[in-house]
């Protein structure tokens, strides 16, 4: 049997929430989220457990109590993991032997994460002789399939400059979507088009590539 008590302000306890109370005489856990009722005037609740530490209180929906829950693994948009390559070797590239530079492989933990690829890459050429030019092409390549190229460059006939060599640091931007959770590795590729030979990382140039996965 459940006692009641008049107030002095004359009305029963619990006091309803239509008169401003909880309609609760007592609530079962200590130190407990109180929520409000199944409707407008109903008793005020409270959720059924506390958790524990690192948890987060989490929203089952506009019918439920929210409750305490650990954490996803990530968030959409969140860095799951991050590798990183260098390379100061010294690679060569001639006419249908391309350079192969900085080779880094990632695997990702969900098929539908995306990759971000960034970094750069030290892009060296020779000055044509005879011929009357050089070109180079650089670019970035996934299971040894092309990418995107990211550098071209081209350096005309100059008496003065035959044998000289020119070199430049090439940025890489590019975002990816291997749609995997096997090992992806992308890797740099410089090829000559002409008979000079063009270098990845001529006299111990440093060359790199960071790889993000991003969950989505």
């Amino acid at each position: 049997m459940t006692a009641h008590f008049v107030n002095s302000l004359g009305y029963t306890a619990p006091i309803d929430v239509s008169l401003g109370g909880t309609g609760k005489s007592s609530f079962g856990v200590h130190y407990g989220v109180v929520c409000g009722g199944t409707g407008t005037s109903t008793p005020f609740q409270t959720i059924a457990a506390l958790g524990t530490s690192g948890q987060v209180l989490t929203s089952n929906g506009s019918s439920a109590l929210p409750t305490f829950q650990d954490l996803p693994a990530s968030f959409p948009g969140t860095i799951v993991q991050v590798v990183y390559g260098s390379d100061t070797t010294t690679y060569t590239a001639t006419f249908g032997s391309p350079a192969i530079g900085v080779s880094t492989t990632i695997t990702p933990t969900s098929a539908s994460n995306h990759i971000l690829i960034m970094g750069s890459v030290s892009l060296s050429m020779v000055a044509p002789g005879p011929s009357p030019q050089s070109i180079c092409t650089a670019g970035l390549y996934k299971g040894g399939f092309s990418l995107q190229p990211f550098e071209y460059f081209k350096i005309f006939y100059s008496p003065s400059a035959v044998g000289v060599t020119v070199t430049r640091r090439a940025s890489v931007f590019y975002y990816d979507a291997p749609a995997t959770t096997s090992a992806v590795t992308y890797t740099y590729v410089l090829d000559t088009q002409t008979s000079a030979a063009g270098y990845i990382n001529q006299n111990g140039q440093l060359s790199n590539m960071i790889l993000m996965e991003i969950a989505l």
